[in-house]
C-alpha cells in the first residue's frame, strides 16, 4: 500500500461527475430572454443590488414583457465607487440613465459604507465656508443690535468680557489617516449630501425611483449600523419624493 491507500492501476471511475464550485457571494448571471421586454427596470448599486436584480428576475419570470437590467458594481457605495478612481455613484448613475432605457429605477447600496469617509476638496471648501459664516454670525448680530447712541462712541474701548463670543463648530473626529470616522456628526453631513446627490441623479430620468434599504446583517454592531444607514436613506428618500422600500416589506403596494 502507498501512503494514501492501496495502489490503483488503470483509469479511476467516478460515479458522480465533478461540478464547478459555486460562487455564493455573487448572484447568478442574468438569463437570456427570447422576448424583447417592453418595460425596463434598472437596478443599480453594490453586490446586494445584484442579488436584488436576480430576485426581481425570478419574480417577473412569468412576465417576459418586464425586463430587469442589472447595473451593479461589487464593493461600491457612496464612500467610493471603486478603490482606485475618482468616479462617484451619482455621476455614474446619471450617465447610465441618459444612455439607456429605464421605466423604473431601483437603487440599493451601503453595506460597504460602514467605514470612515474622506472629504473631497469641494466638501472641505463648503465646510470651511459654513464654519466662517457661523463664526461671523454673532458679530453681525451684535452690530445690528447696537443702540444709536453707541454708534457715536465708536472710539470707546470695549473690554474683553463684553466682546460677544464666537460660535465655532467643533472639529470632526478624524482617524489617524485624516478621514472622518463613521457615524460622527460630520460624517453624517457628508454622507447625507451624497445621498441627496445620488437621488437627484436617479430622478434625472423622470421615471419612478425606488431606494431599497439594507437587510439585517448578522451581529449586534452590524445590525445597529444598518439601522442607522436605513434611517438616513428613508429620511432623504421621503424628502426627495421617491419611494423608500423596506427590504422585508417588498415591492407590493396597496394596489397589489
Amino acid at each position: 500500500d502507498s501512503l494514501f491507500g492501496p495502489r490503483r492501476y488503470g483509469p479511476v471511475e467516478r460515479d458522480v461527475p465533478m461540478q464547478a464550485p459555486v460562487e455564493s457571494s455573487r448572484a447568478p448571471a442574468p438569463k437570456k430572454s427570447e422576448t424583447t421586454p417592453t418595460l425596463s427596470v434598472m437596478v443599480m448599486g453594490d453586490s446586494m443590488a445584484d442579488w436584488l436584480g436576480y430576485g426581481l428576475e425570478e419574480a417577473f419570470a412569468d412576465s417576459p414583457e418586464i425586463g430587469v437590467v442589472r447595473k451593479s458594481k461589487a464593493h461600491s457605495g457612496l464612500i467610493r465607487y471603486e478603490a482606485r478612481g475618482d468616479l462617484d455613484w451619482w455621476h455614474v448613475a446619471r450617465d447610465m440613465l441618459s444612455n439607456e432605457k429605464a421605466d423604473y429605477v431601483v437603487m440599493m447600496l451601503g453595506v460597504d459604507d460602514r467605514t470612515s469617509i474622506r472629504e473631497s476638496q469641494v466638501e472641505q471648501k463648503k465646510a470651511q465656508e459654513a464654519k466662517e459664516a457661523a463664526k461671523d454670525a454673532p458679530k453681525d448680530a451684535a452690530k445690528d443690535d447696537k443702540k444709536p447712541d453707541q454708534d457715536a462712541k465708536s472710539d470707546t474701548k470695549i473690554d474683553d468680557d463684553e466682546t460677544p463670543p464666537s460660535i465655532v463648530a467643533p472639529e470632526p473626529k478624524r482617524g489617524a489617516s485624516g478621514a472622518i470616522e463613521f457615524r460622527t456628526e460630520r460624517w453624517e453631513q457628508i454622507y447625507t449630501k451624497r445621498i441627496d446627490d445620488t437621488i437627484a441623479a436617479l430622478k434625472s430620468k423622470g421615471v419612478p425611483v425606488f431606494w431599497v434599504g439594507l437587510p439585517s446583517i448578522h451581529g449586534t454592531r452590524s445590525t445597529a449600523d444598518v439601522v442607522y444607514l436605513n434611517d438616513l436613506y428613508r429620511a432623504r428618500a421621503e424628502k426627495a419624493g421617491i419611494v423608500y422600500v423596506d427590504i422585508w416589506d417588498g415591492f407590493v403596494d396597496e394596489d397589489g
